[in-house]
């Protein structure tokens, strides 16, 4: 072995062989696509509020009365 051989710096964290972080870059991360995923969540949220509101009897809630 001679004195001028280098060895590869070894990372000093745990290894990780199997990385994936989920991502495949299929979609590129724009704001325009974000406005618009924001905005469908909005509108979303606004008709699921609708639904699970209409669900319930005010009376009833307020009252506590079985009809």
């Amino acid at each position: 072995m001679s004195a001028t051989s280098t060895v590869a710096p070894q990372p000093c964290g745990p290894r990780r062989y199997l990385h994936f972080d989920g991502t495949f870059n299929v979609i590129a991360p724009t704001f325009g696509l974000e406005l618009g995923l924001a905005g469908a969540l909005l509108i979303v949220d606004a008709l699921g509020w609708r639904a699970v509101a209409g669900m319930f009897d005010r009376e009833r809630l307020v009252t506590g009365s079985r009809g």
